[in-house]
């Protein structure tokens, strides 16, 4: 007998949420649903920028790689880099990624990775460029 004079009551005092407030609070999530969709996807949206940070350091990564080689082939050659035989057994000691190594000790070596599109010149004394 309960039960059915507290339904009587709920029905008779209008306790609940109205139809106008529930259409608001669907409005208001679609907005904020919106909103969070565009900050995550959009050009400038978290998932661009993530993207954007792990190719900086990726590239500072293989420019760290390159560093150690030249500066490990310097030691060897005592000041200077001998040869390229010297540049490239230290390149490949250092180097996780394809490379491409071309120049003499005259004019400098150009190391590229074709996978970033990366180029640094070197020269016989360890200038990276």
């Amino acid at each position: 007998m309960e039960i059915n004079t507290k339904r009587k009551k709920q029905k008779n005092g209008q306790k609940g949420i109205t139809l106008m407030a529930l259409i608001v609070t669907i409005i208001v999530l679609l907005i904020l649903a919106g909103i969070s969709i565009s900050m995550l996807a959009g050009d400038n949206g978290i998932i661009q920028k993530a993207t954007e940070a792990a190719q900086v350091t990726e590239n500072a990564a293989i420019k760290e790689q390159i560093q150690l080689a030249v500066l490990d082939a310097l030691t060897q050659g005592l000041g200077k880099i001998e040869s390229t035989e010297s540049l490239d057994n230290s390149l490949q000691n250092y180097v996780e990624k394809d490379y491409n190594l071309d120049g003499d000790t005259t004019n400098g070596w150009t190391i590229t990775v074709p996978e970033n599109e990366i180029s640094y010149h070197v020269d016989s004394n360890g200038e990276i460029t």
